[in-house]
């Protein structure tokens, strides 16, 4: 690839952000997760379009942004004229505001699939946001990257506690947690606030979380029909409000989350999702170390 057709895959991928106003944040997060190793001062120029990073790295902020685009239903359904898959424009994201992210070396690959991290085989390969075709092998697939990250087994970490801990401050709600989600259950990773060890996966938000690349915001569960049977919300603790971001292990596949919760419903402002967001990177870089 010549310098002069990195300029223009820069410009294509710069064009196709403005156009839908896409967050930034959560294309870092997409990126991270697909193995970007780009420094994050070298990806924020070259996201203002004001310098170029390697073709490989190129390749993959593109498919972070084309993940991105194609779960919020803004890439043309996600097919390309024979049903594949096109990179939008060609590469990038825009992370005007990645705060908190800037000048934080990011982690070494994480085996980059293309194959496995597509929207339609990671972003949604829980209970088919996007059809798959085989949707048992995708989710072994998915069990078997959060196995390779060996988090299971590592107990608590304070790299991860302090996420948890300075988020509950920040949202001032009862809970800030990561977790990782198994065949069958929801495994605590690191908690700020009451939260059990093990959950029935089917009895919390975050089985709903996985299934998206973007954040989902649960204002007051008990209005809310996807989730106002879950035992959780009927009984104790009584949950109310949660929020909550998914996370990517090796491939790109969606292997646990980053949640806050309250006992209380919640308005949550577009600044507050940014935050989460941001909160959800800093996760991410953890995981992918």
């Amino acid at each position: 690839m010549t310098l002069s057709d990195g300029y223009i895959q820069q410009g294509l991928t710069l064009q196709a952000i403005r156009d839908v106003g896409l967050d930034p944040v959560e294309v870092w997060i997409a990126y991270f997760g697909m193995g970007g190793t780009a420094d994050p001062v070298h990806v924020l120029d070259y996201l203002r379009g004001s310098a170029l990073i390697p073709p490989l790295q190129r390749d993959i902020v593109s498919r972070a942004v084309s993940e991105v685009l194609f779960d919020g239903g803004l890439l043309c359904g996600g097919q390309g004229a024979k049903g594949a898959r096109r990179p939008a424009g060609a590469s990038a994201a825009d992370p005007g505001s990645a705060a908190g992210i800037d000048g934080v070396a990011l982690p070494p690959s994480m085996d980059f699939d293309p194959a496995v991290a597509t929207t339609a085989s990671a972003g949604a390969l829980l209970h088919g946001d996007v059809p798959v075709q085989d949707p048992g092998a995708q989710e072994s697939r998915r069990v078997a990257s959060l196995e390779r990250t060996g988090l299971l087994e590592t107990g608590a970490e304070e790299r991860f506690d302090r996420i948890t801990r300075r988020a509950r401050e920040f949202f001032q709600v009862g809970v800030a947690a990561i977790g990782f989600l198994t065949h069958d259950r929801y495994v605590t990773k690191s908690a700020a606030g009451r939260v059990e060890a093990y959950l029935p996966r089917q009895e919390v938000m975050c089985n709903r979380t996985i299934r998206t690349t973007r954040a989902l915001v649960v204002p007051d569960a008990r209005q809310d029909d996807r989730f106002r049977n879950l035992r959780f919300v009927r009984s104790e603790p009584g949950i109310r409000f949660y929020a909550g971001h998914a996370l990517r292990g090796p491939g790109g596949l969606l292997i646990g989350t980053f949640c806050v919760a309250d006992t209380r419903p919640r308005h949550f402002a577009r600044e507050d999702e940014r935050a989460l967001r941001v909160y959800a990177a800093q996760a991410q870089m953890q995981v992918c170390l």
